[in-house]
């Protein structure tokens, strides 16, 4: 007993079809590019094929079978030129000539000359399985380069339809699946749901994949507009009514994301590059690292000359930060003494990714707690020079960008550095996942 209507589900894929790249056109109004253009051309192919082979029995068979197919190809080429085109590697239009007619010779010779349904078929079913992995496999290329969320729902609908495909490849070949188009077999019917199910969620993911790719954009340009103004402000001073020198420079700074006065980044700017070596340790598989860094011995100092000789060690502080670190890595001060260092590029072997680690926080630990000869300067007084002495507790966690969130890479190296202070202070500890402590 038939499961379901096979020619209502080809007509229900063949609607889907046409609505969904009409709404795609309408909501990427602006960016109307050829990839865009294609994407959707691709997509009324697919639901003009899926009608014409609803016709099956109706009309000739060279137009419910061969040139169906013949559609469906050609669609599904679009949607793979799409997809290169997002990539910035577009097929040659000759080799998408090629590809067609090679698909039509072969699907042609078995239809006249063998004359054999079941080797058409499968010949069909084959060709698709493979053009729908090539599809996916794109998908998920996009995914890693730009971590879009958008481009993994194409990578996976896809696969899932290949899957399908060759399901239904394997069926035949086994002689379980019936070489007749509009039997309503468990194969055929879970092809077309994953087909139903393409046809939805593709463009969802594929007008995803687009605005996703403009934030970014626009963050970048943000980004490179906030160079220019800051660049350009460089030395350019105001004064306010009470003759009071203000440093536009430093004001633009401090909205930005930098405390000029310790040439370190805030947590506004903080955020956006973890993010950055997330996503870039995500790609490359190397790991990254964030330390978290507390100052011992500092209360002291504040309480007994003011916080004006706490700015000063904070200040030498960061200096000897970002002495200490490469010019990719990023440091930052939370508040308070406590100071973040987030750390990129690092060895795609966690063992490795940890010993480099630990010689980097052994050189912040052995820098940080050399003594600090601070001009203390209080009004009514004549100016003195002391020198303090300050170590400094690091919590240390890896990440590659594959597990966790912004949240758990901070709350790890917390954890690890409390760690630290409650063995004694002046030391480094490695947060452990395996334990949910440190080692």
């Amino acid at each position: 007993m038939p499961l379901l209507h096979i020619p209502s589900l080809l007509l229900t894929t063949a609607l889907l079809f046409f609505i969904m790249p009409a709404v795609t056109y309408l909501v990427l109004n602006g960016r109307r590019q050829r990839a865009v253009t294609l994407w959707c051309g691709g997509d009324l192919l697919l639901g003009l094929s899926m009608v014409l082979f609803a016709l099956r029995g109706q009309a000739p068979e060279w137009v419910t079978f061969a040139f169906a197919n013949v559609l469906m190809f050609v669609g599904v080429m679009m949607r793979i030129q799409s997809l290169r085109r997002e990539l910035g590697r577009p097929l040659p239009l000759i080799l998408m000539v090629a590809a067609v007619s090679l698909f039509m010779l072969g699907f042609e010779g078995i239809r006249l000359g063998l004359r054999n349904d079941l080797l058409r078929l499968q010949f069909h079913h084959a060709v698709f399985a493979v053009l729908f992995t090539w599809l996916a496999a794109l998908g998920w290329r996009i995914a890693q380069q730009e971590q879009s969320r958008g481009a993994r729902w194409i990578g996976g609908v896809y696969l899932l339809l290949a899957v399908s495909f060759l399901h239904s490849v394997i069926g035949l070949s086994l002689g379980r699946v019936p070489p007749v188009l509009m039997d309503a077999n468990s194969a055929r019917i879970f092809t077309m749901l994953a087909g139903i199910l393409t046809a939805v969620i593709a463009s969802i993911g594929y007008v995803g994949l687009a605005f996703e790719r403009s934030r970014r954009q626009a963050i970048q340009a943000d980004q490179e507009y906030r160079a220019i103004i800051a660049t350009s402000l460089d030395g350019f001073f105001l004064c306010d009514r009470d003759g009071r020198f203000l440093d536009v420079n430093q004001a633009y700074c401090d909205l930005i994301g930098y405390r000029r006065e310790e040439l370190l980044t805030n947590r506004r700017l903080l955020d956006d590059r973890l993010g950055q070596v997330r996503a870039a340790a995500h790609r490359s598989g190397c790991y990254g690292a964030l330390l978290l860094l507390d100052l011992d011995n500092f209360k002291p100092l504040n309480d007994t000359y003011g916080h004006a000789a706490g700015d000063l060690l904070l200040i030498e502080v960061a200096r000897r930060l970002t002495l200490t670190l490469r010019a990719a890595d990023t440091a930052a001060r939370l508040g308070g003494d406590e100071f973040v260092l987030l750390i990129g590029d690092l060895s795609t072997d966690e063992a490795d990714a940890a010993r480099q680690v630990g010689r980097l926080t052994e050189r912040v630990r052995r820098r940080l707690s050399a003594p600090y000869r601070l001009n203390i300067t209080r009004p009514g007084h004549a100016d003195t020079v002391i020198e303090h002495h300050c170590t400094a507790s690091l919590g240390v966690t890896l990440f590659n960008g594959k597990d966790g969130t912004a949240e758990d890479i901070f709350r790890q190296a917390d954890l690890a550095m409390y760690q630290a202070k409650a063995n004694g202070r002046d030391q480094a500890r490695v947060y452990d996942a395996a334990g949910a402590e440190v080692a």
